[in-house]
């Protein structure tokens, strides 16, 4: 649900930009990518640091680093794919455009916040990684 409503507010900013008036699914789907890449990120931080003795993802992450543009690709085809799948993307728009028939918040502030958000979680969390607060 948060990242439907951060899915239409970038489709708002890309129908107000006139550089990506035309792809307008292909930047709120970019929108989103970033913000579930930070919050994946708190997650791992998260579940390495309290599972330091259980979980090693070591490996996994240096795994993951080593291939990060094609993981990141594949997971802009993934998030694309989900909002395009039947026509998703217009059902998504149409619920928030009539929940904001009233003037809404830019499209900006609601990115920034967002991404401001994950951010903070991540500097919460990151302690936990490197085992700082235990």
């Amino acid at each position: 649900m948060i990242y439907d409503y951060l899915f239409y507010k970038g489709y708002q900013l890309a129908k107000k930009s006139e550089h990506w008036d035309d792809a307008p699914i292909l930047l709120a789907s970019i929108i989103v990518l970033i913000c579930a890449m930070l919050n994946f990120t708190s997650i791992i931080f998260l579940v390495e640091g309290l599972g330091r003795n259980n979980f090693q993802f070591g490996k996994f992450i240096s795994l993951m680093n080593e291939y990060r543009y094609i993981l990141g690709a594949l997971l802009l085809l993934f998030i694309w794919w989900y909002y395009s799948y039947k026509v998703r993307w217009q059902r998504i728009v149409e619920k928030y455009e009539n929940k904001e028939k009233a003037k809404g918040i830019h499209p900006v502030i609601v990115t920034v916040a967002a991404y401001m958000l994950s951010l903070i979680v991540i500097y919460f969390a990151a302690p936990f990684k490197d085992g700082d607060l235990f």
